[in-house]
């Protein structure tokens, strides 16, 4: 069988480790899906550390509620496993809908521990289909279901044309440096978790990139998130964000509230979209349908943020368009540099400003 010519030759086919190609697509039953799930782990055990799989064309869903978490590398599983398909629109691994909540709460299907050296990791060539409409309520068993959840030191995190859909919580959650995101999808990212709780997760939640190193997000389609699309957490590091496009961000497109530059180039932003409200439909106006495109609640780094925009386009905010506030760490102290700006359509309910700065935050621009 022939493989893209990107999937290493050593990385462990799941189709010789107990099911066949396509094995579950219509997700019959929590039988079947475990047998993916244990071929998911023969495959990674027989992998080894640092080592990779491969997800060939087909349908995968896995889940048990005979473990703790699905796939933990570094914890059950070896650690810093690589994860390649055919393509997104060819290999697809989804979460189960036969899990009991109850049973299993935490339903995130990738972590990569902390307590373990995961080295280089790469996903590339699919689809990450973690099903939440269909996985209950998890919120009221205090659980959750992010795509990726990344922590281990080190970690090089990277993804190459990657959908990540339906996730529950978040898309990817970045407890440790996340290299780098190219011409990925993510869609429909904690629309269930938002539903059940009121509150709000993120495609590229928490992302704490260290002073001396960088984050590239480029060539990415960010679609139908309550939260932010983006969420820039803690650390000096810098932030190369190009090419985007990201329509029904029903907090921003972008929470700041670290990073010492955040370059920002060729952005294409609707924040309110009748698709969101149409997945919210209790949702207020005033409520989380598209309220800004820059959010910066304060500043946890140790250094002032450059914000430098070139070629961005933003348009239907239900709230101030770039709003500077000081709730969290300390003041914000932006420094807001670049050309070809525009925005339109701010403050959809009410006649106010487009710029805002409070409670101690501020915009120097230049």
């Amino acid at each position: 069988m022939s493989r893209p010519a990107y999937v290493p030759d050593s990385a462990e086919d799941i189709t010789n480790h107990g099911v066949g190609r396509d094995h579950n697509p219509n997700d019959p039953d929590l039988s079947a899906a475990r047998e993916v799930l244990n071929a998911l782990h023969s495959a990674m055990d027989a992998a080894g550390p640092n080592g990779s799989i491969f997800v060939p064309e087909g349908t995968y869903y896995f889940g048990s509620e005979d473990v703790y978490s699905l796939i933990n590398l570094g914890g059950s599983q070896p650690r810093g496993i690589s994860v390649y398909g055919e393509g997104p629109a060819k290999s697809t691994l989804a979460v189960t809908e036969h899990m009991d909540p109850a049973v299993i709460s935490n339903q995130t299907a990738f972590i990569y521990d902390g307590d373990a050296d995961h080295g280089d990791v790469e996903i590339r060539g699919l689809t990450l289909d973690v099903n939440a409409p269909n996985l209950g309520d998890l919120n009221a068993h205090s659980g959750g279901a992010d795509g990726f959840s990344l922590a281990g030191d080190p970690l090089s995190f990277s993804l190459y044309n990657v959908r990540i859909t339906d996730t529950y919580t978040r898309g990817i959650r970045c407890r440790q440096y996340l290299s780098s995101a190219k011409y990925c999808t993510l869609d429909r990212i904690g629309i269930e978790y938002h539903k059940d709780s009121g509150s709000n997760t993120h495609p590229f939640d928490s992302l704490q990139t260290p002073k001396g190193s960088t984050t590239v997000i480029e060539n990415c389609k960010i679609k139908n998130c309550p939260g932010s699309a983006i969420n820039i957490r803690y650390g000096d590091g810098t932030y190369r964000i190009r090419n985007v496009y990201a329509a029904g961000t029903g907090s921003q497109f972008l929470k700041l509230s670290a990073g010492e530059r955040v370059e920002l180039r060729r952005i294409n932003h609707t924040a309110y979209t009748a698709e969101l409200e149409s997945l919210l439909p209790d949702e207020p106006n005033d409520g989380f349908l598209g309220r800004h495109f820059i959010q910066s609640l304060g500043d946890r780094g140790d250094t002032s943020v450059t914000l430098d925009m070139e070629q961005v386009s933003t348009k239907n905010h239900t709230s101030y368009a770039f709003q500077v506030r000081d709730s969290v760490g300390g003041p914000s102290d932006i420094t807001w540099i670049g050309d070809r700006i525009a925005f339109a359509g701010s403050n959809m309910y009410t006649d106010d400003e487009v710029i805002r700065d409070r409670q101690g935050g501020s915009v120097q621009e230049r």
